[in-house]
């Protein structure tokens, strides 16, 4: 039964992972899973069943602190993976925004420093990458 959970529990933190990744894709970059509801439904609840699930289960044969720590692990690694994925979405927007509000500076009379603009872009990008997180079309 040890190794069935563990086994159970890499799935799981594998099925998080992947749940982040898609996360932060734009609606027309989410794979087909993420498009219809019956099939996203199904994914999410197999992944709670297989997580928590392992976790419990490792409770029962392990004991209370190695379920704590199989959570916490599961945890922290689903935020770093979250986080670099999310960073990986914002700096591909970046050279997208620069070009954009170059070409915008360009005729105005007030013209942009690099480090306004480059701010501005970053501020865009994250706008961009955080409006696909809530599943709106960009």
């Amino acid at each position: 039964m040890l190794i069935i959970f563990t086994v159970l529990y890499l799935v799981g933190v594998f099925l998080t992972g992947y749940d982040k990744y898609c996360t932060v894709l734009d609606v027309l970059e989410k794979p087909g899973l993420y498009r219809t509801p019956p099939l996203h439904m199904g994914f999410t609840i197999l992944r709670l069943v297989l997580s928590y699930g392992s976790l419990v289960g490792i409770y029962f044969t392990w004991g209370i602190y190695p379920a704590i720590a199989a959570w916490v692990v599961r945890f922290v690694f689903s935020t770093y993976v979250l986080r670099h994925y999310y960073d990986r979405q914002v700096a591909q927007w970046i050279p997208h925004f620069v070009k954009t509000l170059e070409e915008e500076t360009k005729g105005a009379e007030k013209q942009s420093t690099d480090k306004e603009i480059m701010a501005e872009a970053v501020r865009l990008s994250q706008r961009m990458v955080n409006k696909a997180m809530r599943g709106e079309a960009i």
